[in-house]
């Protein structure tokens, strides 16, 4: 009898966590970082995780125009065309 308590439960924490990792990535809660203590609210979400991947894209794009103004770039395609 108790086998079979202990696997209900087990079973019923398994589908708790899926159904709190469905809501996080879903609705973009934090159950899971609440459960583990990493955040004070559930249902809070910062604005800046938001701002920062377009801040990074920004970064990386004007590397890329530096790149490819750079005069050692264009010489390289003039030898690569040859």
């Amino acid at each position: 009898m108790d086998a079979i308590w202990f696997i209900t439960f087990f079973i019923g924490f398994i589908a708790l966590h899926l159904a709190c990792a469905w809501l996080d990535h879903k609705h973009n809660w934090q159950f899971v970082a609440w459960f583990n203590g990493e955040v004070s609210s559930p249902f809070q979400t910062s604005r800046t995780t938001d701002a920062a991947p377009d801040n990074a894209l920004e970064s990386r794009i004007q590397n890329l125009e530096k790149i490819v103004t750079t005069e050692a770039y264009e010489l390289n395609q003039k030898i690569n065309r040859l």
